[in-house]
């Protein structure tokens, strides 16, 4: 239990902190949550754009904007950051659950790498559900696969509120695909996944919106850092501190793939999660935090009952020095306990 509290508080030690959401987006998020909310109506062009008003938009992020729309209106929004860290930790907690006891001695030294990744998406955006949706999902998932729980019969309603959430719906889909190959009572599994799949198109867009993850890039109009690759970004110099966790994070799911290998213990599904976080990272600098949604559980698994024990627990302590050390450093730089949007932000709005 102290390891993942520990774990806990040096993730809340960097995302407490003044938020430059402003910047990404967050006002154009509100300004179309109370569009949306006026009219009943969501939006199927782009009515930010001077030269191109009627060009077809694919909003698969409004529900969010409602929602944070309807919390800046009614509690403040300030509120929105007390909720986005709610939200966040309670994503990090429930991926912290799906550890089983049996393979946890590894969980500080190998937790504390890859959930310096996370550091890379630490704003108020649409995102930020795809995390809590895909932590639950796992959750549920790995608890279904332990034994029978009706846990299970909510991933159709996850589903539902995801695709209009966030464009990572996807990713809850992939999850229950990947446990198909694992989990008992199949039949019921398999309506689970169906009716998950019909609920994806509940949406504005219908179909158009489930394919939209395939489509997305084709049009995007312009080039942006969080959809490039971290080696694309290296190459024209572009700094980013987070890269090399990155990289030792995928090293680490490497070498749980070589310890599978050697004691000739293949659990396919381990196998495939760790692979999807570390290709969904690899992919864009979005995606690094689902190294740890979704490769972190399966790598520990990989790694199995860790022997030596000593070894484990040596790496323990080095962790947990190192992870004090940069908790106070972290609350240090960020004037915790300051938490407020950026004003320059909010004038931009303005």
């Amino acid at each position: 239990m102290w390891t993942k509290i520990l774990l806990l508080v040096f993730v809340f030690s960097f995302i407490f902190k003044p938020d430059y959401s402003f910047d990404q987006d967050l006002g154009r998020h509100l300004k179309l949550g109370g569009i949306i909310w006026q009219t009943k109506s969501v939006p199927a062009t782009n009515l930010f754009s001077y030269t191109n008003p009627n060009f077809p938009f694919i909003n698969t992020h409004w529900l969010f904007e409602v929602w944070a729309y309807l919390v800046s209106q009614t509690a403040g929004l300030n509120s929105l950051l007390i909720l986005k860290l709610i939200i966040y930790l309670a994503s990090v907690w429930l991926i912290l659950k799906v550890v089983p006891k049996k393979n946890s001695a590894l969980l500080l030294p190998v937790g504390f790498i890859f959930f310096h990744t996370l550091r890379e998406r630490t704003e108020l955006r649409p995102e930020i559900f795809s995390f809590l949706f895909t932590a639950s999902t796992y959750y549920i998932l790995e608890r279904y696969l332990r034994g029978p729980t009706k846990l299970v019969f909510l991933l159709p309603f996850i589903q539902l509120i995801w695709i209009n959430t966030h464009i990572y719906f996807f990713v809850g889909l992939i999850l229950q695909a990947i446990f198909l190959l694992r989990l008992p009572l199949k039949k019921i599994s398999i309506i689970i996944f169906l009716l998950s799949s019909l609920a994806s198109l509940l949406n504005p867009h219908g179909l158009t919106n489930l394919l939209y993850p395939l489509n997305v890039t084709k049009n995007y109009g312009y080039t942006i850092v969080e959809n490039q690759t971290m080696f694309l970004l290296e190459s024209i110099n572009f700094q980013d501190p987070n890269f090399i966790w990155v990289k030792i994070s995928i090293a680490i799911i490497a070498l749980s793939f070589m310890v599978v290998f050697l004691k000739r213990k293949f659990d396919i599904k381990n196998i495939l999660l760790a692979g999807f976080g570390a290709a969904l990272a690899l992919m864009n600098v979005r995606s690094f935090p689902y190294l740890v949604f979704i490769s972190l559980p399966a790598v520990l698994q990989n790694f199995g009952n860790f022997r030596p024990k000593w070894i484990a627990q040596t790496l323990a302590v080095i962790a947990v020095i190192f992870l004090i050390l940069e908790s106070f450093n972290n609350f240090k730089v960020n004037q915790f306990p300051n938490l407020r949007f950026e004003e320059s932000g909010k004038k931009a709005m303005d």
